[in-house]
């Protein structure tokens, strides 16, 4: 097992665990083909922080504060984008001018691919919008107008990158997500849950067709989408119903809309400054046969 500790450097550091996001990248990850790419984004989080915090360091509406996306498949260009955000503290600041504490920052996986087609239309739909504004404040003669329009066209870049975010390609996870209180996580009735869950999904889907996966607030449950033959609310229920068995303070029992999950081998915290660097936990339900493949453009 590779592991970095992140110390005191002036560099951001992301990448925990080399092995576990090659082993994700392997079994999980959708391959680049066609006008599919694969995204990820950094995402500030200000509940991570207590009210002081908030106030110095004044992150705002930081979600998804950097975007990219990946064209390429291969491990080393998967590794080679991740590491890209490995920058200098002072290359990414806050509002306040000060770089981003480490413990609030996480790197979102999008378990599916995006569809470059989709976007391209989305985009030109937006592009379409700005000018509407754009001839409409014109014809107002609003000096406010035209410059909120000018601003709109100025990050276009970034409008486009957010669509990719909601751009899915044909899927290939379907994801399920238990949060619960932060207490609840270091119980022997967590661990309790983590086995009849594994158990249940076995027996419902039978195993390789679904990942366990830990995160700050609790655990994401990936579902292959062939395996899904059935509502996916029976999941939800059967989930939720071992979650009250085990007596867990259940904050959400959902299925996760977004698609989007904690990079597995990466670093991440919980709001006490705790390391939760998500990991897959039934890695064992997969043999070799089970891998995505697809040679390196």
């Amino acid at each position: 097992m590779t592991i970095q500790q992140p110390g005191e450097s002036m560099y951001y550091q992301f990448i925990y665990d080399c092995d576990e996001i090659e082993w994700f990248y392997k079994y999980a990850v959708p391959r680049v083909e066609q006008d599919k790419v694969l995204f990820w984004s950094l995402s500030a989080r200000n509940k991570i922080l207590n009210e002081e915090e908030r106030k110095y360091y004044m992150l705002g509406r930081s979600e998804m504060m950097k975007k990219s996306v990946i064209r390429k498949n291969g491990f080393s260009f998967f590794m080679e984008s991740l590491r890209s955000v490995e920058c200098h503290k002072h290359a990414m600041l806050t509002k306040s001018r000060v770089p981003y504490p480490q413990k609030c920052l996480r790197l979102y996986w999008n378990l599916n691919a995006t569809s470059v087609r989709k976007v391209i239309f989305e985009q030109q739909r937006l592009i379409n919008e700005y000018n509407e504004e754009m001839i409409a404040a014109a014809l107002k003669k609003s000096d406010a107008a035209i410059e909120s329009a000018f601003h709109k066209m100025r990050r276009i870049f970034d409008a486009t990158l957010s669509l990719y975010a909601r751009a899915s390609a044909e899927r290939m996870w379907c994801d399920f997500e238990i949060d619960m209180e932060a207490d609840d996580l270091d119980k022997d009735s967590y661990h309790q849950f983590i086995n009849l869950s594994r158990k249940f999904l076995t027996e419902k889907i039978k195993k390789g067709n679904f990942l366990i996966v830990t995160s700050p607030g609790g655990l994401h449950f990936p579902v292959k989408k062939t395996a899904l033959t059935f509502n996916p609310q029976e999941l939800i229920n059967g989930l939720g119903g071992l979650a009250n068995e085990c007596r867990l303070s259940i904050i959400e029992c959902i299925r996760n809309e977004n698609e989007m999950i904690v990079l597995p081998g990466t670093y991440a915290y919980r709001a006490d400054g705790s390391q939760a660097s998500p990991v897959v936990l039934n890695k064992d339900d997969f043999s070799p046969g089970d891998e995505i493949k697809k040679e390196p453009e």
